[in-house]
């Protein structure tokens, strides 16, 4: 949900983009590019995570214990950072 939310917000500079009737490069481009990749990414991630446990769970009766959700989605948000980050510093 929070990615949702960041997708959301993401979506803001588009407002102002359609009252001036033309989109600048600068801060709230990159802001925005930002935004978006971090919640397509995170939306598909964590959505892939719950496809995967469900089925885990329910097709292979597999008992999972609760750290092991919390350390995916931990993992999730690490690489998406760095998936944002790394081609930055570059």
């Amino acid at each position: 949900m929070v990615a949702d939310l960041i997708q959301a917000f993401a979506e803001l500079p588009n407002l102002k983009w359609m009252s001036d009737g033309v989109v600048t490069e600068g801060p709230l481009c990159t802001a925005q590019a930002v935004g978006r990749l971090v919640s397509v990414n995170g939306t598909l991630l964590l959505s892939l995570a719950i496809a995967v446990y469900t089925f885990c769970v329910l097709i292979l009766r597999w008992r999972v214990q609760s750290y092991v959700s919390k350390l995916v989605v931990l993992v999730i948000w690490i690489f998406i950072a760095l998936l944002i980050a790394i081609p930055s510093i570059i």
